[in-house]
């Protein structure tokens, strides 16, 4: 490792992926964290913030929230002498001002291996599509939306059995990896960087609660891929029964499909284990773990005539 040390940072770090971040760091000789900026989010049962802020206390290193961080703005900035921010797991748009003039500029963590997939929440869009081969980029903020340029990526496999929970961990590390070699990088002087290829771009567009309902029209496995992107620390998926919403955490395919004369999709069709088996737009869907909306376990089956919407 260089002698020189590398330049003082500031770290916007949220969720899970912050967390494993900000330990590697503070494992790392010369950590190069100057401030850590989180906040709390609402969209997730993880409570990083607590971790974060606790973990920044243990080691001496100053912590703001986001809103305090907007507060003092760029004076803030400059009053530490911080040459760069870094954004990990953060959802928020910092306004140019604050990073353009720095020689570091704004480095962003990305969940997926650009250019595919920029924008939001590529991890659980690669699964609902069923994709099997994840990643992560870190880059230069650029002009657009994750359009900058490359300082290096990772990949890494996950299987079609994985839930979101999973899919968390094994980036989370490669995170926490990342972040080490980007500063062992950061130590020699000038990180090199590589643009994208434009022309091979696709994107991912930002998910609310709407799009975690369930449409029994579609396959099987769409359906269960569906469940596995969104389920904790997500909201879960959820279809009605009876007017009655439901969470659906778990489910598993049914290896042999049956020739329906008409296929009424969402209909239940038989009981394996005390698990619904739902007729899908093809192939059958078992539901191993249901919730009610306040979380209550289990579902009241007591007749196989219900439907699913």
């Amino acid at each position: 490792m260089s002698k020189k040390g590398g330049p003082k940072l500031g770290w916007l770090l949220n969720t899970q992926k912050g967390l494993n971040v900000l330990k590697a760091l503070v494992a790392r000789e010369r950590p190069q964290v100057s401030l850590v900026v989180s906040y709390d989010d609402p969209n997730t049962s993880e409570n990083s913030l607590s971790e974060i802020e606790s973990l920044c206390q243990q080691h001496d290193i100053a912590f703001e929230s986001w809103s305090e961080f907007k507060r003092r703005g760029r004076l803030g900035i400059v009053e530490r002498n911080l040459e760069g921010l870094v954004a990990v797991g953060w959802q928020y748009l910092l306004p140019e001002d604050y990073w353009r003039s720095l020689p570091n500029r704004l480095i962003v963590f990305h969940d997926s291996l650009l250019p595919r997939y920029r924008g939001f929440a590529p991890v659980a869009t690669g699964m609902i599509k069923g994709d099997t081969e994840f990643g992560l980029s870190v880059l230069f903020a650029g002009e657009g939306i994750d359009d900058g340029d490359l300082i290096l990526q990772k990949s890494m496999t996950i299987g079609k059995q994985a839930y979101m929970a999973d899919a968390i961990d094994i980036i989370g590390q490669a995170y926490a990896d990342a972040a080490v070699e980007l500063c062992d990088r950061m130590d020699d002087g000038p990180v090199p960087s590589l643009p994208q290829d434009h022309g091979q771009a696709t994107y991912s567009i930002w998910r609310g609660p709407e799009d975690c309902r369930i449409d029994w029209r579609q396959s099987a496995e769409e359906i269960r891929d569906l469940i596995r992107a969104v389920s904790s620390p997500l909201p879960g998926a959820f279809t009605l029964l009876g007017g009655a919403p439901f969470r659906v955490w778990r489910a598993e395919l049914i290896t042999e499909d049956l020739r329906f004369e008409i296929r009424d999709h969402g209909k239940i069709w038989s009981l394996d284990g005390g698990c619904p088996v739902i007729v899908c737009g093809s192939g059958l869907l078992k539901l191993t773990r249901i919730t009610t909306e306040d979380g209550g376990e289990g579902l009241p089956i007591t007749r196989l005539r219900q439907r699913f919407q």
